[in-house]
């Protein structure tokens, strides 16, 4: 969105919820960065939407990229958790000796849930207890891939770049992710946590 059309669509907040953020340079700001590679006529749709349901707060810069993400991608690129176990055994069932093709035609987050739990325990077995656990995986992983979705490309591009200079020990003066530093054992903790889970 252009500025103009920022400070449009921060008057069509304001009509719609009285707790809009103001259009104060520095709330105009925010929304302008948060919405940049947003076109205005997806942003007032996603308005429009969240009015209609009844959202009884006025929406978030994120709530409003992820309802733009639903309106351009439905739940067949992200599907819901029944949708993706189904998924899971229509390739089983037609891929079951190959599973590198069996895996590969899969969306990725449930191609991930698959492989993490590994395509010959899904072949040989189909019980209600390996169903409840690629469900409970599935649905984390849902999540993360609609969250990613929602990023703008610019985000990720500086996301992915300051991974690089941190691994590499170049941000802030900060030691690298290698030499045992600050960011190592930060990061080893949170796998650790995220392994026990």
């Amino acid at each position: 969105m252009t500025g103009e059309e920022t400070g449009r669509f921060l008057a069509l907040l304001a009509e719609g919820w009285r707790d809009a953020p103001d259009v104060s340079s520095a709330a105009f700001s925010l929304w302008q960065r948060m919405l940049t590679d947003v076109p205005y006529p997806l942003a007032e749709t996603a308005f429009e939407e969240a009015l209609l349901v009844g959202t009884p707060f006025c929406p978030k810069p994120s709530e409003i990229r992820r309802r733009i993400v639903h309106l351009l991608h439905p739940d067949e690129e992200i599907p819901q958790a029944a949708q993706a176990w189904q998924m899971v055994r229509e390739s089983i069932w037609k891929f079951w000796d190959d599973p590198d093709q069996g895996l590969a035609s899969l969306p990725t987050p449930v191609r991930r849930v698959a492989k993490s739990i590994g395509w010959h325990a899904l072949n040989n077995e189909e019980s209600a207890v390996l169903r409840a656990h690629f469900l409970k995986m599935y649905e984390v992983e849902r999540q993360r891939a609609i969250e990613e979705a929602v990023l703008p490309a610019s985000f990720k591009e500086r996301r992915a770049a300051m991974r690089l200079q941190y691994a590499a020990g170049k941000g802030a003066g900060q030691p690298a992710l290698e030499d045992g530093g600050f960011l190592y054992s930060l990061s080893c903790n949170i796998a650790e946590k995220l392994s026990m889970k």
